[in-house]
């Protein structure tokens, strides 16, 4: 009896700190591997000196965010592509490896951030705010992850599609309304004052499109929205009290033009959906048909969701037209697009083609040569460097290079036709 409660209590301490003897180390290289890259990328803005152009400054910084986004979105994925093992134990030290690579990320934004002269619109958002943003721009992240999460060693059945579709249902959901009843019951939004309320139904009477609500939001940001299926329109609070009233009515127009698209752009952009479900299918894939049909599935989401791309970008465009059309002065909406960008400190130039043109093609669209010379866009490196890194854990989760668990590795679990001498 004592020998098999020394046994057991051996099983058990070897399952607390076996993980650490891999993942402690894991744990140290995530937070600090994140948080210099993100403190590097902060270098070149600190250096600049006073009186750096924006566009300048905007290159400069645009490396931080994309980082800091890019393993805002990684690291959780590490958690469900580490976590696909056979033993629970493995979960655990997956999820410890997460978090200290988020905050590694959220202490690499610090230290590269700190001590920036940056625009309130483009510094660091409080907790509050971070919320906020996640609530209107992270569903589908969010979504995506638990789905992933849930698909992880299963096989692609009934249940596994009926599960996801059912994920994609609620993406759908709130994109046709879910998203302001949330946002409201929150309180992130609330109604513009009357004022406002006023100018967009004057524009909305002169363009003939009607609009339902008007909101304002505290995002930290200037910008707005329009929620096309509840036909409503959200100003930011820094929009509304950064811009006069002419460039409000110019970014009225604009959004008005969404508002105005057809039934084709609409169901157009309700498809985003299908390239995540797609995605989210992808562990299922692995286990029911191996590797190679599952990257095959990626990769044809993945083009599907650049094809999408170039209908949303063309919507853009679209809806620029209405707002240069709706011009009371010469160059308005090009100048309140520069106001914009400025504010936020977003590169006049993005290194991707985005949903949205450049603002500088933006402006020479709409008939205004831009006062500054065509700026390079931002670099590429730290989403290369990050990209490598993704790849190669990946990789090397994929190959099962996870400790064996401590049972095993005490021999107290036998291989099939193993016998261990007494």
């Amino acid at each position: 009896m004592p020998a098999e409660l020394n046994q057991k209590s051996e099983v058990v301490s070897a399952a607390i700190t076996a993980p650490w003897d891999l993942w402690g180390w894991a744990f140290l290289s995530s937070f600090v591997a994140v948080g210099s890259l993100l403190w590097l990328a902060g270098l070149r803005y600190k250096r600049m000196p006073d009186g750096t152009h924006w566009t300048e400054r905007a290159r400069a910084l645009f490396p931080v965010r994309t980082s800091f986004a890019l393993m805002s979105v990684w690291v959780p994925l590490g958690i469900v592509l580490a976590s696909r093992g056979d033993w629970p134990m493995e979960v655990w030290p997956s999820l410890g490896l997460a978090l200290t690579g988020w905050l590694g990320c959220l202490s690499g934004e610090w230290a590269g951030m700190a001590g920036l002269k940056l625009p309130p619109a483009a510094d660091r958002p409080r907790i509050g705010i971070r919320v906020a943003r996640g609530m209107l721009f992270m569903p589908e992240v969010v979504v995506l992850l638990a789905l992933m999460f849930r698909n992880t060693d299963r096989p692609l059945n009934w249940e596994t599609v009926g599960i996801t579709l059912l994920g994609c249902g609620l993406l759908l959901a709130w994109q046709m309304g879910l998203c302001v009843q949330v946002c409201l019951w929150c309180r992130i939004m609330k109604p513009v004052n009357q004022e406002i309320r006023e100018m967009v139904d004057g524009m909305s009477a002169k363009l003939g499109i009607p609009v339902r609500r008007v909101f304002e939001m505290e995002l930290g940001m200037w910008n707005a929205f329009a929620l096309i299926w509840t036909r409503d329109m959200a100003f930011t609070t820094g929009l509304l009290h950064g811009l006069t009233r002419a460039e409000l009515e110019a970014v009225t127009a604009h959004e008005l033009g969404h508002l105005a698209e057809g039934p084709r752009m609409r169901w157009m952009r309700m498809s985003r959906i299908i390239p995540l479900g797609l995605i989210a299918l992808f562990p299922a894939l692995v286990v029911s048909f191996g590797l190679l049909a599952g990257f095959l599935v990626m990769a044809a989401a993945f083009q599907g969701s650049r094809y999408l791309g170039k209908w949303l970008r063309r919507a853009e465009v679209d809806a620029d037209a209405v707002a240069v059309g709706m011009e009371f002065d010469a160059g308005c909406y090009s100048k309140t697009l520069e106001r914009i960008y400025e504010a936020n400190l977003v590169p006049a130039v993005l290194s991707q083609r985005s949903t949205h043109p450049d603002l500088y093609d933006r402006m020479v669209e709409a008939g205004v040569t831009p006062d500054f010379p065509r700026p390079l866009p931002g670099s590429k490196l730290p989403a290369i460097v990050l990209a490598l890194l993704a790849a190669a854990t990946a990789a090397v989760i994929f190959m099962n290079a996870i400790p064996e668990p401590p049972a095993k590795r005490l021999g107290l679990i036998q291989e099939p036709g193993i016998h261990k001498n007494s």
